[in-house]
């Protein structure tokens, strides 16, 4: 197993060094001062881990880029942003990109390895079934290639908002509570991916409700969580 840390101090890289050795003895740690090699070492070698230092570093690949790269070029590993200090914004945008989750600077060991296994937890699932539809068949969603199709026509959905929409679609005409939705996403259920989640619910909205009209809502239940209703059952 290989972990990858891209752009990070030599405090940060002992910090993640010790949490992950002390989960997993065998980890092999790489490290890369810059973003333009880190990708490049991650085609190479194609770790199962990554962490990206995602604040400004001058005259370097742009952190989302990265994410985006990363992300294409091995899309089953984990990616982590990491941010001395992290906004609304900047989360939103790294998790958008492709990033599985976020930890804030300095790393907290123990906080940092639950974050992993909880994503790992997740990833090893029974397999679910591989195409949801609603809205009569209008709106499906193909969980192997992570497309959503509307009357045949292809609706772009990040990767994360293709995962919120499907796990919603999976629990259609439930109420889910954010808490549920929180770790099904992230792994976790704090202000800031609160906030993320909201974020995404209405892009969400807004990508569909002009196709659907009123088959598929989205709806916020005070204080609770979110529903998604379909009038076609």
């Amino acid at each position: 197993m290989k972990a990858l840390l891209v752009g990070c101090d030599a405090h940060t890289i002992n910090s993640i060094r010790l949490a992950l050795q002390l989960r997993w003895p065998e980890l092999a740690v790489i490290t890369e001062m810059t973003r333009r090699k880190g990708l490049q070492t991650l085609r190479n070698l194609s770790p199962e881990l990554v962490f990206v230092v995602v604040d400004p570093i001058p005259s370097d690949l742009d952190s989302l880029e990265f994410l985006q790269e990363a992300r294409a070029v091995v899309s089953d590993a984990i990616l982590m942003a990491l941010s001395h200090h992290p906004s609304d914004t900047e989360l939103t945008a790294a998790l958008e990109a492709g990033a599985d989750n976020y930890v804030s600077l300095p790393v907290n060991g123990p906080v940092l390895v639950a974050r992993l296994m909880a994503i790992l937890r997740r990833s090893r699932r029974q397999p679910e079934a591989s195409q949801v539809s609603l809205a009569g068949g209008r709106l499906r969603l193909h969980l192997p290639t992570c497309e959503t199709y509307v009357e045949e026509r292809l609706v772009r959905l990040t990767p994360t908002e293709f995962r919120l929409l499907y796990y919603l679609a999976r629990e259609r005409n439930r109420v889910v509570t954010h808490e549920t939705l929180q770790g099904a996403i992230w792994g976790d259920g704090d202000a800031n991916s609160l906030y993320c989640l909201r974020k995404y619910i209405q892009r969400l909205r807004h990508k569909l409700n002009g196709s659907l009209g009123d088959d598929v809502q989205i709806l916020a239940v005070p204080r609770v969580g979110y529903q998604l209703t379909d009038s076609a059952i």
